[in-house]
């Protein structure tokens, strides 16, 4: 089995997702036969107040495949995002809730979302407003509350750990600067958040994967041309691979869907700057 068949073992969305964004394939039979499987058990998957999940990290990639399935202008689609929308706060989206002095973080899957604080979840939201083409005088009063969160190395963190430490996170800081560049907004921030980016070091650890994979996707919307800094991640994922048949994405490998997801996004964002990786898989 090649690494093209497991994508498209299971009628899920990430078989559609590899049809649609590593195939580049919308129209054919088998495309439009699994369209309507995923709808189906999306629609069938969203809860009443309209979210999947009931937090942010399930809601938006799940909003993010019907806008490329070509679905955002059905009322799926506009019950989630009206319901990420309401998550707008004073300092951002947010993914908690408070209830007495202890904040709950929605995700069973990531308990510890409320400290990772606004700018990584508002990038997400800003990043799917871009997709979708939204503008409205809500999000730029979020792009202009996010302004407070940029540190002296122009690097982004959240709100909990103003105290805990000096430094910028990279995801918070690849997330928002994806989002304004999908929105087009706020160059000279932009300008120094991709030095940020282009300056920190690639660690090996169990999250990096994930983090060069975002690092290329949002390089690639800043420029498509190769540079030192996209080549350095593109060498480092590759490097994760054993041989023809595996690759090692960081821990709970165990579970088949989640695995064939971080692989996914892998090889999403380096088919950015190397499409000729996708015939490789076949």
């Amino acid at each position: 089995m090649t690494e093209l068949d497991m994508f498209l073992e299971e009628k899920d969305e990430i078989a559609l997702n590899t049809r649609i964004n590593l195939l580049r394939d919308r129209i054919s039979p088998e495309t439009k036969a699994l369209t309507t499987i995923v709808i189906k058990s999306v629609r069938e998957t969203q809860l009443p107040n309209g979210s999947w999940g009931n937090t942010i990290y399930k809601t938006i990639p799940t909003l993010r495949l019907l806008v490329d399935a070509h679905k955002h202008t059905t009322a799926l689609f506009q019950k989630g995002f009206d319901w990420l929308l309401s998550l707008k706060g004073p300092s951002g989206f947010h993914e908690y809730s408070e209830e007495g002095q202890k904040v709950y973080c929605r995700d069973e899957y990531c308990p510890y979302g409320s400290e990772l604080g606004s700018p990584e979840l508002t990038g997400r939201v800003l990043h799917l407003c871009g997709k979708v083409g939204f503008t409205n005088p809500a999000i730029d009063e979020v792009i202009e509350s996010m302004k407070q969160f940029q540190r002296e190395d122009n690097g982004f963190h959240g709100p909990q750990f103003w105290e805990h430490d000096k430094k910028s996170c990279i995801g918070a800081t690849l997330w928002l600067t994806r989002g304004l560049l999908k929105l087009n907004r706020e160059p000279e921030i932009v300008e120094g958040a991709i030095n940020f980016i282009e300056n920190a070091e690639i660690t090996h650890n169990v999250y990096q994967f994930s983090t060069s994979a975002l690092a290329l996707e949002t390089l690639y919307l800043y420029n498509p041309e190769k540079t030192e800094c996209v080549n350095a991640h593109i060498d480092y994922l590759l490097s994760l691979r054993n041989g023809n048949t595996t690759w090692n994405l960081g821990s709970n490998q165990q579970d088949r869907k989640e695995y064939r997801h971080r692989l996914f996004t892998v090889l999403k964002a380096i088919s950015k700057f190397d499409p000729d990786i996708i015939p490789d898989l076949q």
